[in-house]
C-alpha cells in the first residue's frame, strides 16, 4: 500500500474535529459524566433537604441557589474527569458551559417543579423529583458538553481566564 494510500485511510478512521466520537470514547465519557451527574445529584439533593428543612421554605425556592453551587461543581469536574479538556480554562469556554447548563437547569427545573406540584408523593419527598428533573437534564446537557469539547479550538486560539 502507497504511503498517499496509507495517509488516505487513517485520515478516514481518526475522527476530525467536529465528527462523532467513536463509540467507545461517547461510552466511556458517558459512563465519566454519570460519575459526575451522582455526585451531582447527591450535592443537589442534600443541599435541597438540608435547606428545606432547616430554614423551613418550599423545595422549589431552595432548588436555585444549589443549582449555582452544582454547576461549578460539575463544570470543574466535566472538563479535566469526562471530556479531559487539557486546556487551560478560558472565558468563552465558561460562558458557553454556562449557557448550556442554563438550558439544562431551565429543564430539570421545570421538569422537577412540574412533579412537585402535580405528585403528592414527589411534593412530601422532594429527592423524588430531584431525581427525575435531573435525568432529563442530564440526557440534554451530555449531548451539549460534547460536543463543546469536541468542537474546541486549539489552546493558542483561547484566552485564559
Amino acid at each position: 500500500m502507497s504511503t498517499r494510500r496509507t495517509d488516505q485511510v487513517s485520515r478516514k478512521t481518526k475522527p476530525t474535529l467536529g465528527e462523532p466520537a467513536s463509540s467507545l470514547v461517547l461510552a466511556i465519557r458517558a459512563l465519566r459524566f454519570v460519575i459526575v451527574g451522582a455526585s451531582a445529584f447527591i450535592l443537589d439533593a442534600g443541599f435541597v433537604e438540608i435547606v428545606t428543612r432547616a430554614i423551613d421554605i418550599s423545595p422549589i425556592a431552595a432548588r436555585l441557589p444549589g443549582f449555582v453551587l452544582v454547576t461549578i461543581y460539575t463544570w470543574l469536574l466535566n472538563r479535566q474527569f469526562t471530556f479531559q479538556t487539557g486546556r487551560s480554562v478560558s472565558l468563552g469556554e465558561f460562558v458557553a458551559y454556562a449557557s448550556g447548563t442554563g438550558v439544562g437547569l431551565a429543564i430539570n427545573y421545570l421538569v422537577f417543579s412540574l412533579a412537585v406540584l402535580l405528585s403528592p408523593t414527589m411534593r412530601f419527598q422532594p429527592t423524588l423529583a430531584v431525581a427525575l428533573g435531573t435525568t432529563f437534564a442530564m440526557m440534554f446537557n451530555f449531548v451539549f458538553y460534547d460536543r463543546l469539547y469536541r468542537d474546541r479550538p486549539d489552546p493558542d486560539t483561547s484566552r485564559p481566564m
